[in-house]
C-alpha cells in the first residue's frame, strides 16, 4: 500500500511516533490521542467535543460511554490523567492532562484501582489483555488525605461544578472536617501561609519531598505550585525511587535543572520522575564539589593563620625621652649661636 502526502501548509502537527505506533493501544484509542495532542496547549479536553467530534462520521458514533471507554484507555497507558481542581476549598471540576509520554507509573496506578473496584464487585478486569510496560513500586497511602477526595465510582465521574449553594456549602464543609481531623493527628504545625491544599501531617511519606519541591517553586516562580493528591502519589513515587534524597531531589530539580524540557514544562513534577535518579547523581556531585569548595577556603584560611602566628611581626622602636630633650636643647643653643652671631657682625660693620 502506498502513502500520498500533502505539501505542509499551515495546519499541522508533530507528534512522536513512539505514541502513535504504541501497540497497547486500540485504533480508537490512538485516534483519540493524535486528535488530542493535535490541539494547542492550554486546550481543554471536554467531553462534549470528543462526543461531537464523531457526529456527522461515516462509521458508527461514539456516545457518551464510548468516549469514556477510550479516556480509560489511554488513562491505563499512562497518556492521560485527571487533576481535581478546588477553588477556596470547595470542588470546582475536573481537568484532564494529555502527555505525549506515557507515565507508566500512573497508568500502573490507575489499572490496579480499576482492579480493586471490579474485584469488590465481583466483576471482570477491564482491559484484560492491556500489559505494564514496567512494574512499579506500589505507592503506600497518605496518613492524612489533604484533599479529602472520596475515591469512589461517583466521585470519579463527575466531571461538573456543584450547581447549588448547598452542594458547594456540603463540599467545603466535608473539607473543613478533614482538615481539622488532620490538624489533630498531625504531629506538628506547619506554615500557616502555605495553601490550604498542602499536606498538614510532617510525617507523612510525601511531606518532605512536597515542601521543598514547592519551596524550591516559589523561589524561582514567585507561585506555589498546585497541589493536589495525583501531585502528592508521584512525590510518593519519588521518595520510593531515590528513597531519602527524594527531598533535595526536588530542591535541585527546581532550582538548578534549565534543561529545555524542564524549562518548557516549568518543572513540572511528572518530568521530574522521569529522570528522578539521574537527577539524585546529579544532585549528590553538586553537593560533593560545593562541600570540596568548603573545605578548600577552609584550609586555606587555616593555613594563613597558621603562617602569621609563625612569624609575628616586629615591635615598633620605642624612643627615649631624655634624648629626645638633649636633642631640643642642641638645636636651640645651636640658633642662639647664630643668633649672636649674626649680632656681633652688624655692630662691627656700624663700627
Amino acid at each position: 500500500m502506498s502513502i500520498v502526502r500533502l505539501p505542509r501548509r499551515d495546519r499541522y502537527a508533530i507528534i512522536s511516533s513512539s505514541c502513535i505506533e504504541d501497540k497497547r493501544l486500540s485504533w480508537e484509542a490512538r485516534g483519540m490521542l493524535i486528535y488530542l495532542l493535535s490541539k494547542k496547549d492550554n486546550w481543554e479536553v471536554k467531553i462534549t467535543d470528543l462526543k461531537n467530534q464523531t457526529k456527522d462520521c461515516l462509521g458508527v458514533r461514539s456516545g457518551r460511554d464510548k468516549v469514556y471507554k477510550l479516556i480509560k484507555e489511554l488513562r491505563c497507558a499512562g497518556y492521560l490523567w485527571r487533576d481535581y481542581s478546588r477553588c477556596g476549598g470547595a470542588f470546582t471540576g475536573v481537568e484532564y492532562v494529555v502527555s505525549e509520554e506515557p507515565d507508566l507509573q500512573a497508568g500502573a496506578e490507575y489499572m490496579r484501582e480499576l482492579a480493586d473496584k471490579a474485584a469488590a464487585k465481583g466483576q471482570v478486569v477491564p482491559f484484560p489483555d492491556l500489559p505494564e510496560a514496567v512494574k512499579p513500586a506500589p505507592a503506600a497511602p497518605f496518613p492524612a488525605n489533604p484533599e479529602a477526595i472520596d475515591k469512589t465510582e461517583k466521585a470519579s465521574s463527575t466531571e461538573k461544578a456543584p450547581n447549588t449553594a448547598e452542594e458547594a456549602g456540603a463540599a467545603s464543609g466535608s473539607v473543613e472536617d478533614a482538615s481539622e481531623q488532620e490538624a489533630k493527628a498531625s504531629a506538628g504545625s506547619p506554615d500557616k501561609s502555605l495553601p490550604d491544599t498542602y499536606p498538614k501531617n510532617t510525617g507523612s511519606k510525601s511531606y518532605a519531598a512536597w515542601m521543598a519541591y514547592a519551596q524550591a517553586y516559589r523561589s524561582r516562580y514567585r507561585l506555589w505550585p498546585v497541589c493536589n493528591k495525583t501531585m502528592l502519589s508521584r512525590m510518593c513515587q519519588l521518595v520510593d525511587r531515590v528513597g531519602d534524597l527524594a527531598a533535595r531531589v526536588a530542591q535541585y530539580y527546581v532550582s538548578s535543572d534549565t534543561s529545555p524540557q524542564a524549562l518548557a514544562s516549568t518543572h513540572a513534577v511528572g518530568h521530574l520522575l522521569q529522570n528522578c535518579e539521574g537527577l539524585a547523581t546529579r544532585a549528590q556531585a553538586a553537593d560533593r564539589a560545593a562541600k570540596a569548595s568548603s573545605n578548600a577556603r577552609e584550609n586555606a584560611a587555616r593555613t594563613a593563620a597558621e603562617a602569621s602566628k609563625a612569624t609575628p611581626a616586629a615591635p615598633p622602636k620605642e624612643t627615649k625621652p631624655g634624648r629626645e630633650a638633649s636633642q631640643v636643647a642642641l638645636s636651640a643653643m645651636e640658633s642662639l649661636r647664630k643668633g649672636r652671631g649674626l649680632q656681633h657682625g652688624r655692630s662691627g660693620g656700624a663700627a
